[in-house]
Parts: C-alpha cells; structure tokens; sequence
C-alpha cells in the first residue's frame, strides 16, 4: 500500500490509498512541530447486503497504526495508488491535490484531495470585541477539502448505503498532564469487547 504526502503552509499530512492517516504535523514559524491527529483519520461505508459479520460497516484501510493491534475488515484493494502534486491552478504552495482509487468488488471509491487557501479563515465561534460587538473568530486560513465518489459496480441496487468519516484528533498543541489518553491492549482484542472496533 502506498502513502502520499500533501505538504501546504502551516501543516502536512500523510495519506495511504485509502484515505486513512495517522500523521499530520502542524508547523509554526519559530515553534516546535506538533502532531494534530495522534490518533486516526479513516472512512468507512455500509450498505444492504455488505460483506461483513453482523452487516457491519467496512473500513476502507486494512489496519490502524494506533492502537497496533487494530486490524479492520476491510477488503479494499487499491486500484490508482495515491498520487500528490503541486496543482499549477491552486495558488496554494506545496503538494496541494492528490488523488486515489481503491475497490471491494461491489464499489469503487474515488479519494480528492484539495488544499484550499479560505484567505480569512473560518468561522470558529463568537466572540465581542472592547466596544461589545460581537465577532467571529477566525480560524484555519487553510483547509483540506476531501471528496469521495463512490459508485456501484456490482449488477445489483445497493439500498441504505451510509458512508462514515471518523477523525480522532489532538488539538491541543501541548502534552501537559490534563491532555492524555490510554487503552488496554489485552482488553479488546478478546470476547464481545472485539467486535466494536469493526463498527
């Protein structure tokens, strides 16, 4: 399986083929890098009919760095490995598209990566300012635009098909006591306790 690196001002992230990451640097001018995810990015899709125990959502990657022992149920397989570039029409430095497919055998999936320069930022909240108006705080001048196609390619209708996206990021930018996290490896990995990870 292959990985891609989309690099851009102020943060970079490493994808595999199928859209999953467990590293994504923030890096101020002047500061130490921090590590945003230090934990996953990855998709997953259900439908009607779908290959696993229990009818359960697939993961499109086939295993999570974090924890180790987290092997999934995926059976994707890469079909264009992940490619990155520098897109001459986005004004936005470094490695700013990328693109990848993978399949099950009943869709295919397309993955677009877009680096998008919002200019101000976002919106991330209200605040007032000395003369008591109320203002936005701005917030993430730069953002990844991430699309998925996903089309049918089995003979049959697919019904109820959902897609999932699940992120567990670490935005705090410190590592101080108040900001941690732990997991027992001999807990799930044993009894009913083992199938949650597959939902």
């Amino acid at each position: 399986m292959g990985y891609g690196i989309l690099s851009f001002p102020l943060w970079t992230i490493i994808v595999n083929d199928r859209g999953y990451s467990d590293i994504m640097l923030q890096h101020f001018p002047g500061q130490n890098l921090h590590e945003n995810l230090s934990g996953e990015w990855a998709a997953a899709i259900r439908y009607d009919g779908i290959s696993t125990p229990g009818g359960v959502s697939m993961w499109f990657t086939p295993e999570f760095e974090e924890p180790y022992f987290f092997t999934t149920n995926s059976t994707f397989w890469t079909i264009k490995p992940i490619s990155t570039w520098d897109d001459p029409n986005n004004l936005v430095e470094g490695n700013d598209t990328g693109y990848s497919k993978i399949s099950n055998g009943v869709v295919t999936v397309e993955i677009r990566y877009q680096r998008i320069d919002t200019v101000t930022g976002i919106a991330v909240g209200l605040q007032p300012n000395e003369v008591g108006t109320i203002l936005p705080i701005m917030r993430n001048r730069y953002v990844l635009k991430v699309t998925y196609k996903v089309t049918n390619i089995s003979s049959a209708l697919l019904t109820n098909v959902c897609f999932f996206q699940f992120l567990h990021a670490h935005p705090n930018a410190d590592y101080d006591p108040n900001n941690y996290g732990v997991y027992d490896p001999t807990f799930c990995p044993v009894g009913a306790f083992q199938e949650y990870r597959y939902d």
